[in-house]
């Protein structure tokens, strides 16, 4: 018997017997992603025992489900007493639930776990032919992760981006590091499929797998060969299994539910796909209050005064010399980093001063008079470690930090600052990860987050928010928290806590943080990063097209970046000497910033409060070839700018730019160097190297 789920944009198909899903099928162009019936899948579970970690639940292999048809678009697949992988019957009920709306299949479920074990992982919903569109060249992957768009191969390379030795196929999977990837693409640049984790707020780790069976055809290296091209390999089948596996850790004795994955097949270009996760996200989120001069155009700089081995490089009277550079180069922020006891990243989580930098009174005076002079001072702040080389860590911090399941701290990392011996990580400080579900934690770091607001700055930036290294959960018994906790739900909770402090001393507190993931937001004013190169994509510009983003800018010459933050209408940052630094040492770059900010002033409505749409509306050609370094905004009465970008460090280019659909009005240019606006008949320009315009419709 099989059961059909289908609207005039989707079909699906399950088996009666096993609940697997043996069609998923895309209608509108037909792509049969689920292809082979007989290799569908329903579900499976890890469920550890005493003597056997490694121990499966596999859906396919237990007694027929019950089923029910609560309406046409729905099915609710029931599973009881299951059968581990070696026979052992376990008193567990999963429930699955499938819901087709719209173009969108959601897969959630419910579990009720009367076994004597806990079950660690569930992968619902599962793909066992994952097949590629007829014709397809290239298959990618694309997720979000540190606001940046990532991509990896699928077709015809298939990367494995696990260590070869500790599994049997190659193996994709989404980071699981943060909880930055909220949705996955799999697409040919026509069409995909999109997979979102539905869940806010985020309540477990889910990790996005796709393992290539029975493995490559021909090698390059050891993690990376060549998809079998044919549908068998000595007598075995070859296919992708997708599993979106889910980290409940059910205990005995609980009853989960699973949040939504959403299957939704697209066409046209990865836009489509994302914007299925933007739809959703509208749904739930709510832009926190931002102070008002974070919310205009502006530029940083960023400077490191001290670090773990002991520069000293100003006291905190100097700030103000700072500050006066900043008021001279048209700088509206400086962060200040290294400013607590021991320098960057040494004696977290500890927010005291250094008394060898000065005294509390001498940086809290030095702030406020960079203050006066109307220069914003943003203290730089850590709460993720704790510096295991420092007495508190052995008296008291050993208490506070994430545990795994064994009982211990995980592994320690840390940074390696200017000497020698550091680089060549002899001498680095162990900086281990901290229990942010922990209530008591979280009150120790809000005394310390007192610590800095009493020095009345305009702000902080939260470093290495995004993250808890490889702390995901933690399992210590004796912090107050469920066993085990997922680690990031303290995030939220950590900065709510902050603001209850802050709300009272400055209701306009800046909260920034380190490429924070995308929930972040809905707490967060602010996201700092570093970008990945001139080609890198910045997805959460497109997610949120009025994101506080902000970019560092490092080169004595760096006009590129420039442009570049103008192309993704993001906050500068200045980094000359990779942030140890004055502005005046990078004259050049620190100019054109300022005429960059001047035109993004002037033109305002057009290329800071516009909706950003990354390509869409327009095409460019550069020497008669497609070009992609360029960007296009909207306004809300539908005019356009387009920022085209000429990275070429040497040589001009001819670009032809199109709008699509035609202009409503005359064409314009505008640059850093001109802005009075010039007319630009047929949208073609000549851009000499290393420089931008701005093309406008009238």
């Amino acid at each position: 018997m099989s059961i059909v789920v289908e609207n005039e944009h989707l079909y699906a198909e399950f088996d009666g017997r096993t609940g697997a899903m043996t069609r998923l099928t895309g209608k509108d162009t037909g792509w049969d992603i689920q292809r082979r019936p007989e290799l569908g899948l329903s579900f499976s579970m890890l469920l550890p025992l005493p003597d056997r970690r490694n121990n499966q639940i596999n859906g396919n292999d237990q007694d027929a489900p019950q089923i029910e048809r609560p309406d046409e678009s729905s099915v609710v697949l029931t599973w009881r007493l299951l059968k581990d992988e070696h026979g052992g019957e376990h008193d567990i009920t999963f429930k699955g639930r499938v819901e087709l709306s719209d173009g969108q299949l959601a897969f959630t479920a419910e579990l009720d776990n009367r076994s004597d074990y806990t079950i660690e992982t569930v992968s619902w919903p599962c793909i066992g032919d994952f097949s590629r569109p007829a014709g397809t060249k290239k298959l990618e992957s694309i997720w979000l992760y540190y606001n940046l768009m990532l991509r990896g191969e699928m077709f015809p390379n298939f990367l494995c981006q696990v260590g070869y030795w500790g599994v049997d196929y190659p193996t994709q999977i989404s980071p699981s590091s943060s909880c930055g990837t909220p949705f996955y693409l799999v697409e040919n640049g026509s069409e995909g499929l999109y997979m979102g984790y539905h869940d806010q707020p985020v309540s477990r780790m889910l990790l996005f797998t796709f393992q290539l069976k029975p493995g490559w055809e021909f090698t390059d290296t050891n993690r990376c060969g060549t998809v079998p091209t044919g549908d068998e390999l000595y007598g075995e089948p070859v296919r992708i299994e997708f599993q979106a596996v889910h980290f409940p850790y059910c205990n005995a004795g609980e009853e989960q539910s699973l949040s939504p994955v959403v299957l939704a097949p697209y066409t046209g270009t990865w836009h489509k796909g994302v914007d299925h996760y933007k739809a959703w996200r509208q749904t739930w989120f709510r832009r926190p209050p931002m102070p008002e001069w974070v919310r205009q155009p502006h530029a940083w700089h960023q400077i490191h005064i001290n670090s773990p081995e002991d520069e000293l490089r100003c006291r905190y009277t100097d700030l103000v010399r700072y500050a006066e550079a900043a008021r001279r180069h048209g700088v509206t922020a400086i962060q200040l980093v290294g400013w607590t006891t021991g320098g960057q990243d040494r004696g977290n989580p500890s927010h005291d001063i250094d008394p060898r930098l000065g005294t509390r009174e001498e940086l809290a005076a030095a702030i406020a008079k960079c203050q006066e002079l109307g220069v914003r001072i943003v203290l730089f702040s850590k709460f993720t470690w704790a510096d295991q080389s420092q007495p508190w860590y052995r008296e008291e911090g050993g208490r506070h930090v994430a545990r795994d399941c064994y009982g211990n701290p995980y592994p320690a990392s840390g940074y390696q600052y200017q000497t020698w011996p550091q680089l060549a990580q002899i001498n680095t400080r162990p900086l281990v990860p901290l229990c942010h579900a922990s209530p008591a934690l979280r009150e120790l770091m809000v005394e310390e987050f007192k610590k800095m607001i009493d020095l009345r700055p305009d702000g902080t930036l939260c470093d290495e928010s995004q993250h808890h290294y490889l702390a995901n959960y933690c399992f210590d018994p004796d912090h107050g928290h469920r066993q085990p906790a997922y680690n990031h739900l303290g995030d939220r909770l950590l900065v709510d806590a902050f603001k209850e402090v802050s709300e009272s001393v400055d209701p306009d507190f800046l909260y920034a943080g380190e490429g924070i993931y995308d929930q972040q937001f809905l707490a967060y004013h602010l996201s700092y990063f570093r970008s990945d190169g001139l080609d890198s994509n910045v997805l959460a510009r497109y997610i949120d097209p009025q994101a506080g983003l902000m970019m560092a800018v490092c080169g004595y010459r760096d006009r590129n970046n420039i442009n570049f933050a103008l192309m993704y209408r993001m906050i500068v940052s200045h980094e000359p000497r990779l942030y140890k630094g004055e502005l005046d040492e990078y004259p050049e770059t620190v100019a054109y910033g300022g005429l960059m900010e001047a035109l993004r002033r002037r033109y305002q409505d057009r290329l800071w409060d516009a909706e950003y749409r990354d390509v869409l509306g327009a095409s460019v050609a550069v020497d008669g070839q497609p070009h992609k370094h360029y960007s296009v905004f909207v306004t809300p009465e539908g005019k356009r700018a387009v920022v085209v970008c000429n990275f070429d460090l040497e040589n001009a280019r001819h670009f032809r730019i199109d709008l699509t659909p035609g202009p409503s009005g005359d064409l314009v240019i505008v640059s850093p160097e001109s802005p009075e606006p010039r007319a630009c008949p047929g949208g073609e320009v000549e851009l000499p190297a290393r420089s931008v315009i701005v093309l406008i419709e009238g």
